[in-house]
């Protein structure tokens, strides 16, 4: 799995792209919080349009959704959208939506397209 980071005006967009791996989300999250533009309660876009996530199994849904609970409240995220175009990558993004729960601190939305999750990022 592979992912990059670009820091737009008002928000990050990482795109992510290969076989997806568990464990590499946290190293995501970690390249997002070092990020010489981070300030908590920053927002981010996550887009899996190039993911290929066939391979994870449940137990790797719950994993990602425990590393995201423990960084994203550590460091004050105020919004993440979820891009997820493919009827996999979305009905797992459900799962992992539902894994993480409500947090106050984060509001967390999934969306088909690029294009929405920036609208709903920046507003």
């Amino acid at each position: 799995m592979e992912f990059e980071i670009d820091f737009r005006a008002n928000y990050f967009l990482v795109t992510t792209s290969g076989v997806a791996k568990a464990e590499r989300f946290g190293e995501l999250l970690n390249g997002i919080f070092k990020h010489e533009n981070w300030k908590p309660g920053g927002s981010f876009i996550t887009d899996h349009s190039d993911l290929d996530v066939s391979l994870l199994t449940l137990d790797d849904v719950k994993q990602i959704a425990l590393v995201a609970r423990e960084r994203r409240s550590k460091f004050g995220v105020a919004k993440h959208a979820v891009v997820a175009p493919r009827d996999l990558t979305f009905g797992l993004s459900r799962m992992w939506s539902a894994y993480v729960g409500d947090e106050t601190e984060v509001v967390s939305a999934i969306f088909r397209s690029l294009e929405e999750a920036v609208e709903w990022v920046s507003v």
